[in-house]
C-alpha cells in the first residue's frame, strides 16, 4: 500500500560543508585556533552518525586517531591507492552499535 515496511542499511555519507572563518584577535594563538576549529569540525562529522544514528563512522580526525592508537603513523591515499585501499578499511563501513 505504498507504505514501506522494512529496509536495509547501506550506509551514508556527509561532508561538511565549507565555511571560510578567520581570527580576529592578535596575540599569536590564532593557528591553534583555527587547527582546533578544524579538528572540532572533522570530529562533528562522525559523531552525528555515532549520537544521533547508533552507527560506526569515520571522520578525518578519527581516522588519524584510530591509526595513531594502532602504531600507524604513516597515511597515504591517493588516486592510486584510494579504489583498493579504501575497500579494506573496515572502519569505513557503517554497522550497528550497541
Amino acid at each position: 500500500m505504498d507504505t514501506p515496511h522494512d529496509f536495509q542499511w547501506k550506509g551514508l555519507f556527509l561532508d561538511a560543508g565549507y565555511r571560510r572563518i578567520e581570527t580576529v584577535g592578535r596575540n599569536g594563538n590564532e593557528q591553534d585556533f583555527m587547527r582546533l576549529s578544524a579538528l572540532e569540525g572533522s570530529i562533528l562529522e562522525n559523531r552525528i552518525f555515532e549520537d544521533d544514528l547508533k552507527v560506526d563512522s569515520v571522520s578525518t580526525a578519527k581516522l588519524l586517531q584510530l591509526s595513531a592508537a594502532n602504531g600507524i603513523t604513516t597515511i597515504t591515499i591517493d588516486k592510486s591507492s584510494s579504489d583498493g585501499l579504501l575497500p579494506t578499511l573496515p572502519s569505513m563501513m557503517p554497522s550497528k552499535r550497541t
